[in-house]
């Protein structure tokens, strides 16, 4: 049984300009990658550059919904059409899907220890989450699972991963 520092050729002289030992890898090839790599990233960043703005106001929350939830938008794409709406009332039809005490870094101090009803448009399964102020905690705990609502709020965040705007009642 052998060793593999055993061949013979081991050892042998690269001829300059060959493939050598590195194949493809050779420092002189890595070079070549790394340009190709500058140049793909000078492209991606001048058509980031001249890709134009989300324009336009949705007419409908359904239509908000439906520009939010595109699969080929990118981030900066998504909070700018945020930006364009926020400040925006909207008149949603709910039902209620649970009710949970609201939390985060990013509640406005107005809403702090007050409820978010989880739920979905009326008609649509559309997923909207709606945080509303403490003084209305009571009249929104009585609220269970099926139950309608009519609600008046400001987009305030949309949640990618679930494909969920988050409402701020008003």
């Amino acid at each position: 049984m052998g060793d593999a520092f055993d061949n013979p050729h081991l050892n042998d002289e690269v001829e300059p300009g060959s493939a050598g030992v590195f194949g493809r890898h050779e420092p002189r090839h890595v070079l070549e990658t790394r340009q190709s790599d500058d140049a793909f990233e000078k492209q991606r960043t001048a058509e980031t550059a001249q890709a134009q703005p989300v324009a336009g106001m949705a007419d409908s929350f359904e239509g908000l919904m439906g520009m939010l939830g595109a699969g080929s938008l990118m981030s900066r794409e998504r909070e700018e059409i945020i930006r364009h709406h926020t400040g925006k009332a909207w008149q949603v039809e709910l039902v209620v899907e649970r009710v949970d005490n609201t939390w985060g870094f990013d509640v406005p101090e107005a809403l702090r220890d007050g409820k978010t009803v989880e739920a979905h448009l009326k008609g649509s399964q559309t997923k909207v989450a709606v945080r509303f102020p403490k003084p209305r905690n009571e009249e929104i705990g009585r609220l269970r699972s099926g139950a309608e609502l009519a609600v008046n709020g400001n987009l305030a965040a949309w949640d990618d991963l679930f494909k969920k705007a988050t409402l701020d009642a008003s």
